[in-house]
């Protein structure tokens, strides 16, 4: 996230663990949104390559994953769209254990590696991991994953007993200080007993989920929080990093879920009505008349739609606080009675996830995708790939030749270059062009055209015009959708 305090770009990170199918698609992809991640790494996916691809639409991100051939396992690196990230290759894992991404954003590198160390293996997954960081990370290197061990007993571990995969953590550790390799949460909480699994069938807790940096990657870290467990038995873990990049800006855009509710129809019709009965008047040029009432709309729209946030957000917040109470409480008396508490408040949590479902769904075009004939899936490929070489990350000034990188500048570069393109340098005078024109043979229209042409548009001209407008349509400038227009209660 873009800080003031860094006056930079700081990555907003996650990962979590053991999603399942069911929630995996719909209800990580509301998360990732409501949390404002710009990457995330899930482990036990349990999802198979068109369910992975699916997941990458439904959150509006790049997907890189590894899934089992039986569905069983299976992990996934999220990227976020609106992060230019450009990767350079990809080492998947058949079995479902692991996925590296090496890339970059802009002239940063930057390695990915996302890994899921099922409790069946031995060390020699972690042996493979640490070849890997060793002989592929370039720059910026993120390791992430359930490693299904534990680095310190004494704090990873509630009741300081050792884990059954010791053998692993010990050659973790050895790989961790060869490398200079450090726990990112950690190096921050040095002292801080935390937990990130909850084992039910122990009724124990400890840390088996990690973030891990080179130790001279750790002056970029912003934050790391561990998170309440609420989709799964495992905690999401949260990391921030500033890597020195400028955010672009975005338009407005109205949300056409909010149609489907009656109390929004009456507060915007509302507002029209009043909006009118002052301002309706001859005095007023209609284009001006047209153009305020958008501008009050709008302000309608925003008040409304960040009344309806902060009022599912407070629900929201409520119900995750009232999971670490109880999480604190379970830890301390391990009462069969708190867990089934603990398990109700998360399916509550749930099923207020789920219903922002449907605004995903809406903004990700995802019949385009997962539906249509074969040539509509290689044209989807096709649009994948143009829309990642489209993205400009350099440019060079063409007054001295320097490289610009930053967003602005690059803006700047482009609005200079197609300013002087279309700047006529000899503007020819009003006689000239009258004469030229005289000379080309163009068809005229005819006088009764010319008045058919000419006269007022009709109320019914109109509203045929907005019965015929497409659907699920990309809007204008002032960002309002043909969807906006077509409901009969707003129209006056």
């Amino acid at each position: 996230k873009t800080t003031t305090e860094e006056r930079s770009q700081g990555l907003k990170w996650a990962g979590t663990g053991g999603i399942g199918r069911e929630r995996c698609s719909p209800t990580f992809a509301w998360q990732k949104k409501k949390k404002k991640l710009d990457m995330a790494f899930i482990q036990e996916s349990h999802l198979n390559e068109f369910e992975h691809k699916k997941l990458g639409k439904l959150s509006s991100s790049q997907v890189y994953y590894s899934s089992h051939k039986s569905s069983r396992r299976g992990v996934a690196i999220l990227v976020g769209t609106h992060i230019a990230f450009q990767a350079d290759k990809v080492i998947s894992d058949r079995d479902g254990r692991y996925v590296t991404v090496i890339g970059h954003i802009s002239h940063t590198e930057m390695s990915l590696i996302n890994v899921y160390n099922p409790p069946e293996e031995g060390p020699d997954l972690v042996k493979k991991i640490a070849d890997l960081i060793s002989s592929e990370s370039k720059g910026i290197t993120i390791i992430a994953g359930d490693f299904n061990l534990i680095l310190n007993a004494n704090m990873d571990s509630q009741g300081n007993k050792k884990h059954y995969s010791e053998s692993s953590a010990k050659v973790l550790r050895r790989a961790m200080k060869e490398a200079g390799i450090a726990d990112v949460w950690r190096n921050l909480n040095p002292l801080v007993k935390y937990y990130t699994y909850c084992s039910k069938s122990h009724n124990k807790y400890s840390r088996l989920d990690y973030f891990f940096v080179f130790k001279d990657t750790l002056s970029r870290i912003i934050e790391c929080k561990i998170h309440e467990i609420t989709l799964s038995d495992h905690a999401p873990i949260s990391l921030k990093i500033c890597l020195d990049e400028e955010k672009g800006q975005t338009l407005w855009r109205f949300n056409n879920s909010l149609l489907q509710t009656e109390d929004f129809q009456l507060k915007i019709n509302s507002a029209i009505k009043e909006y009118l009965e002052f301002n309706d008047i001859d005095e007023i040029n209609p284009v001006i008349l047209w153009e305020g009432l958008k501008t009050v709309i709008r302000g309608e729209i925003i008040c409304f739609s960040s009344r309806k946030k902060k009022e599912r957000l407070k629900q929201i917040n409520y119900l995750e606080g009232k999971i670490n109470k109880l999480e604190k409480i379970h830890k301390l008396k391990g009462e069969r009675k708190i867990l089934r508490q603990l398990e109700e408040v998360r399916n509550e949590l749930n099923i207020l996830l789920n219903d922002r479902v449907g605004k995903i769904l809406a903004f990700t075009k995802q019949k385009y995708y997962d539906g249509g004939t074969k040539s509509l899936k290689i044209l989807s490929n096709r649009l994948k790939k143009q829309q990642s070489r489209a993205t400009v990350v350099s440019i060079r000034n063409s007054k001295n030749n320097t490289l610009l990188t930053k967003k602005k500048e690059i803006a700047g570069e482009f609005a200079e270059y197609y300013h002087k393109l279309y700047s006529s340098e000899n503007e020819a005078t009003p006689e000239q062009m009258r004469d030229y024109l005289q000379k080309l043979n163009l068809p005229q229209v005819t006088d009764a055209q010319n008045r058919s042409l000419t006269q007022p548009i009709s109320t019914e001209e109109i509203s045929k015009t907005i019965q015929n407008l497409k659907t699920d349509k990309s809007p204008g400038s002032d960002g309002f959708t043909s969807e906006f227009y077509t409901v009969e209660n707003l129209r006056h």
